[in-house]
């Protein structure tokens, strides 16, 4: 009877040690990132699929930070831009040159949040944020479209960095959640 005990006791600690090990296996492959992730948005007209541009670089446009994310047939917008003013320590800028500058933090105002009602304003502390419904991703050759509500936009999108380039040359990274 002894014999029975122990053999039983040890075939329980080995099933258990077993299952646990499955488990942990299981848990390390479902949070690799996988290249097929990008392979699949750039063959896809997602329906299912979450995404999400983070700024990682703005190189020589006025932006602090620019998000756009997509959940389900919602997109949100936001960004903060730095706008330059006459009082500013750019010495390179003269009169001409910050005002094409300004333009431009107005023009990409403009194309991101002209159905929000809102103005944009001289404060670099300003966070600006903006929600569309119906919205959806496609992507044709190398341009990552998204597009919702009347509203279309266009980045380039390099696969092989899973990065995404908008207009003035602003750098995403691109994050996808199936």
């Amino acid at each position: 009877m002894n014999k029975k005990v122990c053999f039983g006791l040890y075939a329980f600690f080995c099933s258990l040690l077993l299952a646990s090990c499955g488990q942990e296996n299981q848990a390390i492959k479902t949070s690799e990132p996988t290249s097929s992730t990008a392979t699949k948005l750039s063959s896809t007209h997602a329906e299912n699929i979450d995404l999400m541009l983070i700024q990682e670089e703005s190189s020589q446009f006025p932006q602090s930070q620019g998000v756009y994310d997509l959940q389900g047939k919602e997109l949100t917008i936001v960004k903060q831009y730095l706008p330059m003013t006459e009082n500013s320590n750019d010495e390179n800028l003269s009169g001409p040159a910050l005002k094409k500058r300004n333009e431009t933090i107005q023009a990409d105002f403009d194309k991101n949040f002209s159905s929000a009602n809102l103005r944009l304003k001289d404060d670099p502390f300003e966070i600006y944020e903006t929600t569309f419904q119906g919205a959806s991703f496609s992507i044709d050759g190398k341009t990552l479209y998204l597009r919702a509500d009347g509203l279309e936009l266009k980045f380039h999108y390099d696969e092989a960095t899973n990065r995404a380039y908008d207009e003035n040359n602003v750098r995403y990274e691109v994050q996808v959640d199936q």
